[in-house]
């Protein structure tokens, strides 16, 4: 295995960590902010921090990206599928069906690889990706449908929910084509900033439309600084840094171990007690994922 791809499981590693650990914050931090208001904050803050930088040392990075339409088809696919999703849950989804149909970009990505990237279409990527999501089933489930909450979910929602998964699909492949395609020696910090900036920007429609005005008290603007530090400054960095090296195809399965990371935190705190199904399923996310990177290599 060459050295970039080893730095690019490195990147990829914090990305799944860094992502995994939002479920956390998120559920911690919307008992005190609304749900747009809190996505919103997440981005605005993250882009507070970044801007005094960035100005002084990548405006002319910046300003070239903004002109980018790639780079606005990733802001936008990204913050298409964060919209979607919060808009499904809040029609009645439950979060079990929402994690599982969004991940579903799992199975799109192969094929979108192969229209838009000339990526071959290896049958391994696509049975690791059944088989991930069979384990993300396993784990949202215990093995029970009536944990996925089906009655409560209007047709709308799972729509919204399955336009969220072509969203993401669609945010790994064009990042996957702009930073190994079209610009591999892209200046990285401008470009997560650039996509940050841009994803703030589009958040705040919904929040508008939705919610009605609100600031966060104390307490919730500690979660949404945790978020915007750990969940979007490092996350969306590392994501970046990882795709320069990375194919979509295999960075797609490796993404869905973010989906563990709550659950492993739940049973080393003693929060939680997971039965033999569980076990199995987040077993199965780590087989999957060991299967496409030993056959990626």
């Amino acid at each position: 295995m060459d050295n970039g791809k080893s730095f690019g499981y490195f990147f990829m590693g914090i990305t799944v960590l860094s992502w995994g650990v939002s479920t956390i914050f998120i559920e911690q931090g919307l008992k005190d902010v609304t749900p747009y208001y809190f996505l919103f904050f997440r981005f605005s803050l993250a882009i507070l921090c970044l801007t005094p930088f960035m100005l002084a040392f990548r405006r002319k990075e910046i300003l070239e990206l903004f002109r980018n339409k790639l780079v606005w088809g990733i802001a936008i696919s990204e913050s298409l599928g964060l919209i979607f999703q919060y808009l499904a849950q809040s029609l009645g989804a439950s979060a079990a069906i929402s994690t599982l149909i969004s991940l579903c970009f799992l199975i799109i990505v192969p094929f979108l690889s192969a229209l838009m990237l000339a990526t071959k279409f290896e049958l391994y990527h696509m049975l690791g990706a059944i088989v991930s999501l069979f384990g993300v089933g396993l784990i949202q489930t215990g093995g029970n449908l009536k944990n996925l909450n089906l009655h409560s979910s209007s047709q709308l929602s799972i729509l919204l929910l399955v336009g969220s998964a072509f969203a993401y699909a669609f945010y790994i492949v064009l990042t996957s084509r702009l930073t190994m395609v079209e610009k591999p020696d892209i200046d990285v910090f401008a470009l997560f900033y650039v996509v940050l900036s841009i994803i703030a920007l589009l958040s705040f429609i919904p929040a508008l439309v939705f919610e009605p005005l609100y600031l966060p008290n104390a307490r919730g603007w500690g979660w949404i600084s945790a978020l915007a530090l750990i969940s979007t400054i490092l996350a969306f960095f590392t994501y970046f840094k990882a795709l320069q090296t990375i194919p979509a195809n295999e960075a797609s399965v490796l993404l869905l171990l973010q989906a563990v990371v709550p659950f492993i935190f739940e049973f080393v705190v003693g929060t939680a007690n997971y039965g033999l199904l569980k076990w199995t399923g987040i077993s199965l996310i780590f087989m999957s994922m060991a299967y496409v990177v030993i056959l990626s290599s």
